[in-house]
């Protein structure tokens, strides 16, 4: 199965949460948008970026290309999405694949192509 994955999910990993970590092996294919990638990268340690960076390297990442920019767009203007997550949703329709999440405040919960894992 394939997915792209939202930061919060991501970041529970690494930080060891039990729900993240089962989420996560039930996908073959993972993928990432950049933003997210960045966001991860950005709000690891200092001593743990290397590390950080190399467990990464098992995700696809998705630029943000012309259709991404402007489906992101519309899909923010939309939903009233804060802008990085609407890049996120948007680099997963384009590319045909169920977006994965913990956060059910920052997407909608009744949307097909979002799966929401588990929430605090």
């Amino acid at each position: 199965m394939k997915a792209l994955f939202d930061t919060c999910l991501v970041i529970d990993y690494l930080k060891g949460v039990v729900e993240a970590q089962q989420e996560l092996a039930r996908y073959e294919d993972k993928y990432l948008s950049v933003i997210s990638w960045m966001q991860i990268v950005s709000s690891a340690a200092p001593e743990h970026k290397q590390t950080t960076e190399a467990y990464l390297k098992q995700y696809q990442i998705i630029d943000i290309n012309r259709d991404v920019r402007e489906l992101a767009v519309n899909i923010k203007v939309a939903e009233n999405m804060k802008l990085p997550d609407a890049i996120t949703l948007a680099a997963a329709q384009q590319h045909n694949l169920i977006m994965v999440t913990r956060n059910g405040q920052h997407f909608p919960v009744d949307h097909p192509g979002i799966r929401i894992a588990y929430e605090f």
